[in-house]
């Protein structure tokens, strides 16, 4: 199994006590998400999905903007 570096291990346990869930769990030499890790993932996801969606439309506008201004 590959070690995990402590700072990224203390990030996730971090995490477990502020959601107050484990978002992993060790089966023998593997590591899968709980249902509260799937949880995250999916939110993290979406968050990312509208993010990079808004990032799309801020350089269309601007890209827009400056076509309208005749730069």
């Amino acid at each position: 199994m590959t070690r995990v570096p402590p700072s990224i291990s203390n990030a996730i346990s971090a995490l477990d006590r502020e959601l107050e869930t484990k978002l992993f769990e060790r089966l023998g030499n593997k590591v899968q998400l709980t249902d509260g890790g799937e949880e995250l993932l999916n939110a993290a996801e979406e968050i990312l999905r509208k993010l990079e969606s808004i990032q799309r439309r801020i350089a269309e506008a601007s890209r827009l903007k400056k076509k309208e201004n005749g730069l």
